[in-house]
């Protein structure tokens, strides 16, 4: 079988050396091509790219990753596509992997994952390799990941690639579409990627909450042209970030009426036994995250996480609001 390798690139000079040598770790140059498409870089990643015997193809202009990986599927030559992000290292045998899933052959996509591993060891970076990690993990289908995923190039053209307009999360839009055609993704754990992306508290935030913004517009284009057929495998990936938003909104009005005493009980329990009850529950929808991180970076790191993602719900409610809003008031100006 031969496989189109494709890497998107854009100002990635800090990790794309990383990510090159470990593709040359299992390039074939009789079975495989390899892709950079470049989105108009203007650091050291076009001179690294260059000492390795890849192909270099390059946007007219700057554009969205979507269109980057887009344009790398359609110059490609060959019908498998391997998607790998360019701040991502494959294993040496990610293509035994890959080829070792349950009916490989009848495959239309297979999603990977992201390892726990990252070069970079400060608490946002980790943080968020440990919740993605998670997150990916205990799913099972239909679950995409652009930064590591096969799929057959017939079908990626079929279901209309990536679309262009979505500036982040758009292998979750691409899922639903693929997904409305009646394909599935499978989820194979062991194809997994270890994720070189350093976050501070500003750039999490900040990636937290165009993320969750983003997920708006996605709802309404796939609403808009009747895309979503199985709700509730779309329901089941965003579950625990729903209840997570819904316990956080719960503590914020009970704190509230603690010190405002808007209403001194509910059904004859104080507030006080609320707070202590919707926080139990949070601790039980996150058990799984906390003994992970228990196990794998310490008490300290766990804790921190813990309390730490209270603060990525009130940034992703918040987005979701300012998302509603401004859909509003976009159909409002139209209607006008």
């Amino acid at each position: 079988m031969k496989y189109s390798v494709i890497i998107p690139t854009f100002n990635a000079e800090k990790t794309i050396e990383y990510c090159l040598n470990s593709v040359k770790s299992f390039y074939n140059e009789n079975t495989m091509e390899v892709i950079i498409c470049d989105n108009q870089s203007n650091d050291n990643t076009l001179k690294i790219a260059e000492k390795f015997p890849f192909k270099i193809i390059h946007n007219n202009k700057k554009q969205s990753a979507s269109s980057t990986r887009n344009l790398g599927a359609i110059s490609s030559t060959y019908d498998n596509l391997i998607f790998i992000d360019s701040d991502c290292v494959a294993p040496k045998n990610i293509i035994t992997i890959l080829e070792n899933t349950p009916n490989f052959n009848d495959s239309k996509c297979i999603a990977g994952n992201f390892s726990s591993k990252n070069i970079y060891k400060n608490f946002f970076s980790l943080y968020k390799t440990s919740y993605t990690h998670l997150k990916l993990k205990n799913k099972k289908m239909n679950v995409s990941n652009a930064a590591i995923m096969f799929i057959k190039k017939k079908y990626f053209l079929e279901v209309g690639m990536y679309d262009e307009n979505i500036i982040t999360m758009e292998d979750d839009e691409f899922s639903i579409r693929f997904q409305a055609k009646g394909y599935t993704t499978v989820f194979n754990p062991n194809l997994e990627v270890d994720h070189y992306k350093k976050y501070n508290f500003v750039s999490l935030t900040k990636n937290d909450f165009s993320r969750a913004k983003q997920l708006v517009t996605i709802l309404n284009i796939n609403l808009r042209n009747n895309h979503v057929k199985e709700s509730s495998n779309w329901v089941g990936l965003y579950l625990r970030g729903l209840i997570n938003c819904l316990l956080i909104m719960l503590n914020i009005i009970v704190l509230s009426n603690i010190i405002f005493n808007y209403v001194p009980s509910f059904g004859g329990h104080c507030n006080f036994e609320f707070l202590i009850l919707i926080n139990i529950i949070y601790l039980l929808n996150n058990i799984d995250i906390f003994w992970f991180n228990l196990r794998t970076y310490g008490l300290i790191f766990s804790l921190m996480s813990l309390f730490f993602q209270i603060f990525t719900f009130l940034t992703i409610i918040l987005a979701l609001f300012s998302g509603f809003v401004e859909l509003i008031f976009k159909k409002l100006s139209k209607t006008s």
